[in-house]
């Protein structure tokens, strides 16, 4: 029996309280307001932001189509269940053939030809919810830090001290001016647009449920 849910998840950053999306099975996140890392383990780890319970409550009760929500302790979960569309037709992945790729190891591909590759579970990730079979749309790396989100190229500002030239790269929010060494510190607005904050996004999980029920011997 395997079960689709479209999720969308974010949590509290520790450091500034900030929404902090989380888009896939990552073992990290970076706040786009402080910049601060939070490693998903222990408090933010996996079994805690999104529990077995959760999953159980959307085998056993989840209807096609029903989206639940859930916040506590700063932690928001939205889950629909359906399966993902094809990007071909656009029509939603059969759960028989999904099933059969699957357990073949296959792509999903649709009746009109079209295939989407189904990612992979990361270790860390399949260690907590064994469950698991692939998800779709997700991002995912098995990174030692959060990758870099910023601008494409330098801005230009001023010093604010002596008002010479300030090339800003992104890289540092207290930036030394080359002529008189005052520290400048970017404001918000600057600092946002080389860190655009990333938005929740939708993400599928595709679990199998019986093996989820059978673990836990209901």
């Amino acid at each position: 029996m395997i079960v689709s849910l479209e999720v969308r998840l974010s949590f509290s950053c520790e450091h500034c309280d900030s929404g902090v999306p989380v888009n896939g099975p990552v073992p990290l996140v970076k706040c786009a307001r402080c910049m601060e890392v939070t490693q998903l383990t222990g408090e933010y780890g996996w079994d805690r932001l999104m529990p077995k319970s959760l999953f159980v409550t959307a085998v056993t009760q989840g209807k096609p189509g029903e989206t639940t929500r859930v916040e506590a302790n700063g932690t928001k979960v939205t889950i629909t269940h359906r399966f993902p569309n094809y990007p071909g037709c656009g029509e939603p992945h059969e759960p028989r053939r999904t099933k059969l790729a699957i357990s073949k190891g296959r792509a999903l591909t649709c009746k009109c030809g079209v295939s989407l590759e189904l990612q992979p579970v990361p270790a860390a990730f399949l260690a907590v919810h064994p469950c698991m079979r692939g998800f779709v749309d997700a991002e995912t790396f098995e990174e030692t830090s959060a990758p870099a989100r910023a601008s494409s190229g330098p801005v230009v500002m001023q010093c604010m001290k002596c008002q010479a030239t300030l090339p800003v790269d992104g890289t540092k929010r207290l930036v030394e001016c080359s002529y008189c060494t005052a520290r400048n510190y970017l404001p918000d607005d600057l600092w946002l647009a080389l860190h655009p904050a990333p938005k929740r996004e939708s993400w599928f999980m595709l679990l199998d449920g019986a093996d989820l029920l059978d673990s836990l011997r209901i």
